[in-house]
Order: C-alpha cells, then structure tokens, then sequence
C-alpha cells in the first residue's frame, strides 16, 4: 500500500486527476469474517452466523515448522477470543434454536461451554469425596489449602465441589491464561465480581494492571483480608499456567486470609503438575483427590425416581447400560439417562457431548486431523502400522511424533490382547512385550471419528482388514436357567457394602458393589477383540458354580461373553447357548490345575455376576483393600 501511494502520489504531480483535489490518495476498507462476527455477537444481534470450522483450517501442513508453529499459535488465539462471547451468549440465551446454533458453532471450533443439566433434574451423586473436601474446607478456614483434584473433563468435579461448598464460600472459577499478567488481571476481575454479587462492600477502584501483577496481587491480598470473604479459587486448563503464575499462586496462599485453592488438571496432566509444584513451588497443605467414575448406587435413585419403580433387575440393567454408555463419566452419564431403557446398543452423542469429548485433543494442539483419522482405524494398531495407513495424509515421522504427545496426554493407551484379573481383589497385569495403541475412551474415539466425513471413514475403515480368531469350543457345563429372585436394592440414604472399580487399558470396566461383579465394554468391532481372564486360585477338581445375568452382548468372529479355560483350550457361550438377555443363568464344573478361569471376549458386553460358589461356599466380592482407578491415577 505504501508503494501504491508513492506511485498515486507522482501521476498527481504530473498533473493527472485522481479525484477531488485534498481527497485521501488510497482508502481502503474491509472487514474480515471474525470481525463482522464478533461485532454482530458483542452488540447481541440475534442473526449472528454460526462459525463453519476451525481458524485456519488446513494450513498445518502448509510451510515449514515455523509457519506450522505460527499457525496454532494463531488459532489458539482466535479461539481465545471467541470463547468468552460463546459462553456468555450460551449462559443467558434459552431460546432452544440459539443455544443449539452456539452449541454447533462451539463444537467445530473446540471451544467446551457449561452445557451441564440443571442441578437436580438427574442427581448423580456420589458422596465419596464430601467428606475429604469438607475437612479441607475446615482447614482452610484458618489457614489456605491447595487441592488438586485430578479427572476427566465432564466427570463431575465441579458439581462435588459445589455440593460440598455450602455457604458462606464463595466459588470463583478462572480459566488459566498462559500469559502471567494476565492470568492474575483475570483472576482478580472474577473475585471481585464474586465478592460484589455477595454483597461486600469494595473500594470503588482497583487498579487491575497486567503490567503490574504483583501490585494487583498485593492489593487484591489486602482487599481479602478485610473482607475476610471465604473463597473457593478454582482454576481450569492448569497445563497453560506459567511459572510466574506459579509463584503469583504461590503469594496468594500464603495470605492469612480463608481460602482453598483447587487446581483442576485432567488426568493426563496431573502427574507433569504435581512434578512442578513439587520442583518449582513452597506450595505447603495440598492434597490430591481423584474424581471416580460412577458405580450404579449413583445411577439407580434417578433411574427409580424417573421410572417410578423400586429397584429390581430391570432398574438394575438400565443403570449399568448408562454406566456402560457413558464410560462411567458423569457428564455423559446425565445425557443418556433419559435413554436408559433403550435397547439400541449404541446411544448416539448428543453435539454438546461431543463438545466436551473433543476438549481434551486441545492437549495435543495441531493433531486433530491426524488423531481423527487414527480414530476412523480398526484399532489398536502399532506405530509403524498407523504410519503405513496413513501415508498420503503425512510423513511416518510426524505421525509417530503426535502418537506420542497423544501417549503423553493419556489419549492413547497400549493395549494388550488378553488382560488377566485376580478375583476377589481385581488385582490385574499384562503380559510382556510392545503391545499397540489404541485410545483410552471409545466416547472419545467416536467423537474424533465424528469429524470426517462419511467416505473416508469408510475408506479407513475397511483399510487393512484381517482376520479374528477362530471360534473356540462351546462351552460343555450345563446352562440352567433361573427364575429372578430379589437382591438387596441399592437405595440412595441406605448404606453400601465396600465397592470397587478398575478401568482397564483396553476397555473392560469391572464394579464390584453390594456382593455383585459388574463386567462392561463399550467398543467397535475389531480384528482381534481383546480378552479377560478372571482367575480364582482353588484347589484342583473342586466343585464351583457361577450365576450371572447377560443384558448386553456383541462380538465378532470367535468372540463371546463367557468362558471356562481349561489348561489352553477354551470352552465357551456360543450363539445357541446364550440364555435370553436379562435371564438369571448357572454354569457349574470342577476346578482344574490352575484353579477357575473364567474368560470373556466382546467389544460390547454388560455382564453381571451374581455369585460364584467353590466347595459349595460362597466368593464374596469384598476385597480388602478396594481402589478406585482411574487411567493412570491411583488413590
């Protein structure tokens, strides 16, 4: 423009018109598409468009790795932008069309609102963790706490730490912001905002400088300690925070002053977090907590509040298919309830469900496409065979390095083809060797695969098919049906027997709860589906018998929902045996050189088993030591 305005400058000293004499010698103006749509949204126009697709869209692969870097950087700062107007528009427009618009437009772009249900309508609580957060609570009343309170996006966190919170807390919740200044201007702004909806008088001005935090923090420091306000500082997205704003967070806890600090890490980046505040931070009085996945003592009062019905096997089977459905995510969870007694085997993902899945491919920034295109895979699948199926999409060197930031994330997993289970104690390993990778969440796998288009998931689909194993034998022992005979209920008020829930890497969730063993898997067909062996050490040839119930069973070629292995072979379920979905059955045998192993194989399955008996006495599922895991993180 400076070159055209030279040249414009010389035809008119040479005499030529060029408009009206004093007249500028070049305007030009135009707005780009992110302003026109922030200035329709900011001046709350109804009409505003929705947003098609990420900022910059298919330039990652353009250029060198600088412009690749500048790229991301660029659209996390785009996204940066239009996340608050999303939010703020999602929080107080409740027309059904606009929010679904907002929604849509939130998703293509990776931006998560809050799309929880209203509080109450279903309430999935589990009081598991009141108790330690109300002690901090206590705690911090005298003297500031730190809580990390690790799990997945979408697993309740935010509801256990408002259920705990009761009054006169204040729960103030702030997005990290990867610039230090910043990060406090933001901070201190949502507390002032806070502290002023509850009434406490504030000073008219404070100076909030992103130049200056640390003034801003003294300040803030002092305002807190008149108001003597007690603060719930919750904060988001920890992997962005810098080591400046450590040490701001640092300074604020050691303020006399009532407040519990809550970082918020997804699972994946806890363990990096509690490395940095181990290394770099005098952070004293944290505690770690971890957020559980839902057992059915969360799912069932909802389910006999909604249906009207006291618990019993039908309620019982609607609870574990949410649970199965929803991986155990309380997020989830609350959009399948109302779909509970479905008998589809696969519940579709609502957009605001799939808003939330996508969020945590943000932690691995640039690798969307790659990470999609593995998800439309018949996986698991080693390195080199992704590699070799991906090969037109982008060299075997940058796949491999977003295999392994997908590793680092927790978004891939390695998963073994047989994962053995000590009974009673859920005691589990994994034979040796490199086993390939597949993702963590099947709900997330599908949300990734959701965002290609219909031909080439297909065209990934059927690339490289081989072969499942072959159908073992069926299974020999008897199976007898029963007739349904009542179990305890679980009743929200009444208390629970010990419980226990193990995720394992693969796919398979085992439950122990109330004297019953839950075993369930969300999956898609696979060229070799993963097994579990259950095994019971007993003494050879002794007499042992299992009731179960099967509500959801589907498998490839040679899979099945029950087995018995003796030595190397396998006797099994197969199609003709299977008693009818929901029907109490019993198998019974005797016990041979290596005690009772009990095997399944399905990529879809919800089994229950009631009881299993050895010399004619009972195996109580009460192990003694029960954890609750998590993908990595243990309490």
């Amino acid at each position: 423009m400076n070159n055209l305005r030279v040249e414009l400058s010389k035809l008119r000293s040479a005499g030529i018109i060029l408009g009206t004499p004093g007249s500028p010698l070049l305007a030009f103006e135009a707005t780009s598409d992110l302003q026109q749509w922030l200035s329709a949204a900011e001046q709350s126009l109804s009409d505003y468009p929705a947003l098609q697709g990420r900022a910059l869209s298919g330039l990652e692969a353009v250029g060198e790795t600088g412009f690749q870097h500048w790229v991301i950087q660029q659209r996390e700062a785009l996204v940066n932008r239009l996340s608050p107007i999303l939010r703020r528009s999602y929080a107080h427009d409740t027309r059904p069309e606009r929010r679904r618009l907002i929604e849509e437009s939130a998703a293509r772009i990776g931006v998560v609102l809050d799309m929880s249900l209203p509080q109450g309508e279903y309430d999935l609580s589990q009081s598991d963790l009141n108790g330690d957060i109300i002690r901090l609570l206590q705690a911090a009343m005298d003297d500031p706490q730190l809580l990390v309170f690790s799990g997945w996006p979408g697993s309740g966190r935010r509801s256990t730490l408002s259920r705990a919170a009761h009054s006169p807390w204040k729960v103030v919740d702030v997005d990290a912001v990867g610039h230090s200044g910043l990060m406090v201007a933001a901070m201190v702004m949502r507390i002032l905002e806070q502290l002023a909806s509850g009434g406490a008088a504030l000073p008219e001005v404070l100076d909030i400088s992103a130049q200056t935090p640390e003034k801003t923090l003294i300040r803030l420091a002092s305002l807190l300690q008149d108001v003597r306000a007690p603060l719930v500082l919750v904060i988001h997205g920890t992997r962005k925070l810098s080591q400046e704003s450590f040490q701001h967070l640092e300074f604020l806890m050691n303020c006399p002053v009532p407040l519990l600090m809550v970082l918020m890490p997804s699972v994946a980046e806890t363990a990096p977090l509690l490395q940095v505040l181990a290394e770099r931070s005098h952070i004293r009085n944290r505690q770690l907590l971890v957020q559980p996945r839902l057992r059915p003592s969360a799912v069932l009062p909802a389910l006999e509040q909604t249906a009207q019905t006291t618990a019993g096997p039908d309620t019982l089977a609607a609870a574990l298919k949410v649970i199965q459905q929803s991986e155990g995510w309380l997020a989830a969870a609350q959009e399948f309830l109302p779909r509970a007694f479905s008998t589809v085997n696969r519940f579709p993902l609502p957009v605001r469900l799939r808003s939330l899945l996508l969020e945590t491919g943000n932690t691995v920034p640039g690798s969307l496409e790659t990470l999609a295109r593995l998800a439309g895979l018949r996986v698991p699948l080693s390195e080199t065979e992704v590699a070799d199926r991906l090969p037109d999409y982008a060299t075997a060197e940058a796949i491999h390095t977003v295999l392994g930031r997908a590793q680092a994330a927790g978004m891939l997993v390695r998963r073994p083809t047989q994962i053995t289970v000590v009974l009673p104690d859920l005691i589990w390993n994994v034979p040796d060797g490199e086993h390939p990778l597949g993702f963590d969440s099947e709900l997330q796998r599908a949300a990734l695969a959701g965002t290609l288009d219909a031909g080439l998931r297909a065209r990934l689909r059927s690339s490289g098919l081989s072969e499942g194993p072959r159908s073992p034998a069926p299974l020999t022992a008897p199976v007898s049906p029963l007739a349904w005979q009542p179990v305890p209920p679980l009743l929200s008020g009444k208390p629970l027997s010990a419980h226990a829930a193990v995720w394992l890497p693969g796919g398979y969730h085992l439950i122990a709860e109330d004297g019953q063993l839950h075993v369930l898997r969300l999956g898609v067909p696979q060229p070799n589906t993963q097994e579990l062996l259950l095994t019971l050490q007993t003494a050879v040839a002794m007499p042992w018998s299992l009731t179960g119930r099967l509500d959801s069973f589907a498998g490839g070629v040679g899979d099945y929902p029950l087995g018995v292995c003796s030595g190397e072979s396998r006797n099994v379920l197969d199609p003709a045996q299977l008693p009818a979905a929901g029907q109490w059955f019993r198998v019974a045998g005797t016990t041979g050189q290596s005690g009772l192993k009990l095997t399944l194989r399905a990529y879809d399955l919800i089994l229950t088993i009631r009881e299993i008996t050895l010399g004619g006495q009972v195996v109580p599922f009460v192990p003694g030591n029960f954890k609750d895991i998590g993908s990595g993180v243990q309490h």
